[in-house]
């Protein structure tokens, strides 16, 4: 067998294993107990909260600050879209009835000669009428209210009938048409229902 001497390499690389390994032993025997680090052994700002017990994190917290001022309002929100109307409530009960106004101001003066209500006989409403006393009927072949004696000389008669259901009116100034009526007749009215036949009908006349 040959015998070799170890290169001076071989024998530097084989003093660090040794250093190394002796090392590492070392650390293993000094950090008792397991599990446990010294300050000598932690950089300092290396620790992080997760590596911390409870107890040292809740020490850690101080009391609490005071509350801060309140910020600027924010701007205002878009409207939004209106609802669907609701169900109309239920009518309210009628309220009391208002006290009676003050009575307004007489009219100016019609300016009608003279009005009548006349009804179906002839006869004259003297609560309804001004100037007219009494019409004259005639059913000579025509149902024609007669008015004479009057205290005027008439311009122009209107007459309107107070049921408009049952047809039209028609109203005839002197000289009296056909001599129905009597001499000196100032106007004559005629009622007719809705066939056109002659009725005698209640009526209201004017004379201007």
């Amino acid at each position: 067998m040959v015998s070799r001497r170890p290169s001076p390499a071989t024998v530097i690389s084989l003093a660090a294993l040794f250093v190394a390994l002796g090392g590492t032993s070392y650390a293993a025997v000094a950090l008792a107990p397991k599990n446990s680090v010294g300050s000598a052994q932690v950089i300092n700002g290396s620790l992080q909260k997760k590596d911390l017990s409870r107890r040292a994190v809740t020490a850690l917290k101080g009391n609490r600050g005071l509350r801060g001022a309140a910020g600027a309002a924010g701007a205002a929100g878009a409207a939004g879209a209106v609802g669907a109307t609701g169900p109309a409530g239920a009518a309210g009960a009628t309220g009391p009835a208002g006290a009676t106004g003050p009575a307004g101001a007489t009219g100016a003066a019609g300016t009608a000669l003279a009005f009548a209500k006349v009804n179906a006989d002839g006869s004259v409403d003297a609560t309804k009428s001004k100037n007219v006393t009494s019409a004259m009927v005639t059913l000579e072949g025509t149902a024609a209210y007669c008015f004479r004696n009057l205290p005027f000389t008439p311009i122009t008669a209107l007459a309107t009938l107070l049921n408009f259901s049952n047809g039209e009116i028609t109203a005839g100034v002197a000289p009296d048409i056909g001599g129905v009526c009597p001499a000196g007749t100032q106007a004559r009215v005629e009622t007719y229902d809705d066939s056109g036949s002659i009725s005698p009908e209640s009526f209201i006349i004017w004379f201007n």
